[in-house]
C-alpha cells in the first residue's frame, strides 16, 4: 500500500511540475512579445514611414508618371509605372535604413 501512495504522489509532483511549467511558458512567451511589440513602437518601427521615423518622407500612394512611356509597348505603360514605382520605393526605403542604422550607431 505504501509503494502505491509513493507512486501517486510522485505522478501528482510530477503532473503539478508539468502544468506549471506549461502556464510558465505561456506566460514568458506573452512577456516577451509584449516587451517587443513595445519596443518595437518605442524605436518607431510603428505604423509611419518604412522605419516608422515620422520625419521620413511619406511613400506615395500613387506611382508617378511616365513621361516616355510607349502604350504600343507589350507591356503597357501600366506595368512600366508599377515597375519603376517599386524601384522607387525599393530606394527610398533603402535610403530611410541607411539613415535609421546610421543614427542608431552613433
Amino acid at each position: 500500500m505504501d509503494l502505491v501512495l509513493e507512486i501517486l504522489k510522485w505522478a501528482a509532483i510530477v503532473f503539478a511540475a508539468g502544468v506549471v511549467g506549461q502556464f510558465g511558458k505561456s506566460l514568458t512567451l506573452r512577456i516577451l512579445a509584449a516587451r517587443k511589440r513595445r519596443r518595437e513602437e518605442r524605436e518607431g518601427h510603428g505604423p509611419g514611414g518604412a522605419l516608422g521615423d515620422p520625419s521620413a518622407p511619406a511613400i506615395p500612394s500613387s506611382p508617378p508618371a511616365l513621361a516616355d512611356a510607349d502604350p504600343a509597348s507589350p507591356q503597357g505603360p501600366d506595368s512600366i509605372d508599377k515597375k519603376l514605382a517599386k524601384e522607387q520605393l525599393k530606394a527610398e526605403k533603402k535610403a530611410r535604413k541607411a539613415e535609421y542604422k546610421a543614427r542608431k550607431k552613433n
